[in-house]
């Protein structure tokens, strides 16, 4: 598994916007999908493949593939606008 060092890989440089669904907004960064509320970046995104159930320390890659980080990044989002 990948371990992930949030401030050297996830960094803005890196984002390329993969597509808009429901308002949000879906990014690769790096190899890693994320999902953004548009205009409100690095404080509330959310990374698809991130175990973080760690305080500290490297956080690790759960291993899903790139189909399944962004399956997974729609279903996220479906479950945020649920009721909306």
């Amino acid at each position: 598994m990948k371990h992930l060092r949030i401030f050297e890989e996830y960094s803005p440089e890196k984002r390329e916007l993969v597509k808009d669904y429901k308002g949000y907004e879906i990014y690769d960064r790096g190899g890693y999908i994320v999902v953004a509320k548009p205009g409100d970046h690095w404080t509330h995104d959310f990374i698809i493949d991130l175990d973080d159930s760690k305080m500290d320390g490297n956080r690790k890659s759960i291993g899903m593939s790139y189909e399944e980080q962004l399956e997974s990044a729609e279903r996220y989002i479906d479950w945020l606008t649920r009721g909306k």
